[in-house]
């Protein structure tokens, strides 16, 4: 939190008992300077705002009630199916990961989007979405799951690491998850 200073005179801040810098002589090397106030700041902060900014920062970092996370939660909570035949997209991206030389930590950014809708989360909010978020499992093509959509979800995501971009909408096959 940024403190923002606040520029008084001099006389202001200052009571009667108070003394000056100008008053004060130093010696050095045979110099004698006076020092000025014309050119010293004084900060000045309202304390109680502070203190009320800090509690709202922590309140909102404890219930993560601010705008970000509360479309993430909402993303997690649509993905939510009561069905049995659901996944974590988090299981098929970890086959990715392992193929890559990646990990969970360099997951920086996270842009999901469905329909006009875009959504960008950054670090926490990101690993966040990736390891909650719920998927359907695959259905191989045959007389029951005929359709040539059988695996397109209704949402893209590309997931950003430090190594690499992994996107997908759908499944490719029974073990991995791509973008067509």
């Amino acid at each position: 939190m940024a403190i923002e200073p606040i520029i008084n005179s001099q006389d202001i801040l200052l009571t009667d008992t108070d003394s000056t810098d100008e008053d004060i002589l130093f010696i050095n090397s045979n110099h004698v300077n006076n020092m000025s106030c014309k050119n010293k700041t004084y900060l000045v902060y309202d304390e109680e705002q502070e203190i009320k900014n800090e509690i709202n920062d922590y309140s909102a970092h404890l219930n993560k009630n601010n705008d970000i996370w509360i479309s993430a939660k909402s993303i997690i909570s649509s993905s939510l199916n009561k069905s049995k035949s659901q996944t974590f997209f988090w299981d098929y991206l970890d086959m990715q990961f392992k193929e890559n030389n990646d990990n969970f930590n360099n997951i920086k950014k996270v842009i999901y989007s469905t329909n006009s809708n875009i959504l960008e989360f950054d670090n926490t909010i990101a690993k966040y979405i990736v390891d909650n978020l719920k998927i359907n499992r695959f259905k191989p093509s045959g007389y029951i799951f005929s359709s040539t959509d059988n695996n397109a979800w209704d949402f893209k995501i590309v997931v950003i690491t430090t190594n690499n971009v992994y996107s997908s909408n759908r499944y490719i096959d029974e073990n991995t998850i791509g973008f067509y």
